[in-house]
């Protein structure tokens, strides 16, 4: 019985590592979209660092701030009363978050470098760079006429991230019926980085809408 069993689960496994892995075209296809999507969300990322530099500065004086690390006038005089500018403040932020990009970036380019051709893999280093752009309030403080890249790169950040908890390990859905609801997912984060009222077109992570 083991023996009559032994070449199924060969085939099996056969066929599990050839879903994996992509060749030819493909493979090409989806390394060009891998560059042609960071490339854009990092350039957008590093345009943004002297806008949200800026942006840290201003007081928040509002019931809510446009950017969730702008200060109030007691937060300033605290900081003041440390030694502490607004300059040091304003550095410290963007340092911390160039650094927290920068960590995830890095994984998902050692991922890409030496595992693009496993589907899992290369999906996994496209939703851990565009992890960090997506959930900070960095690319909302870009100017409104980058509005739609900017909403792009979030949207794929956001359905990156949740699909990665769909498909991991193996890159499939498990139960298959979850599948479905990817598609409420799409819908949903669509509707929110997308909004069909003109007026609502405001640079905004995603996750800042909640």
């Amino acid at each position: 019985m083991n023996v009559q069993q032994a070449p199924t689960e060969v085939t099996e496994i056969r066929e599990r590592h050839s879903y994996a892995r992509l060749q030819g075209r493909w493979l090409v296809l989806a390394r060009v979209v891998w560059v042609a999507m960071v490339v854009l969300a990092l350039g957008l990322f590093i345009a943004s660092i002297p806008t949200n530099f800026a942006d840290l500065h201003i007081l928040c004086t509002a019931a809510s701030c446009s950017n969730v690390g702008q200060l109030t006038a007691d937060y300033v005089r605290e900081l003041n009363a440390l030694g502490l500018s607004m300059d040091f403040y304003a550095t410290y932020i963007v340092v911390f978050i160039i650094v927290f990009a920068f960590g995830y970036c890095a994984v998902g380019a050692v991922l890409f470098w030496r595992k693009s051709d496993d589907r899992m893999a290369l999906f996994a280093s496209f939703s851990l760079v565009m992890f960090p752009m997506a959930f900070t309030e960095v690319l909302a403080t870009l100017s409104p006429s980058w509005w739609l890249p900017v909403q792009f790169v979030g949207f794929l950040g956001s359905i990156c991230f949740v699909f990665f908890f769909y498909l991991f390990p193996n890159g499939q859905f498990v139960p298959r019926w979850m599948r479905w609801l990817s598609i409420g997912v799409i819908v949903y984060w669509g509707a929110i980085s997308f909004p069909f009222h003109p007026s609502t077109h405001s640079l905004a992570s995603p996750c800042s809408m909640f």
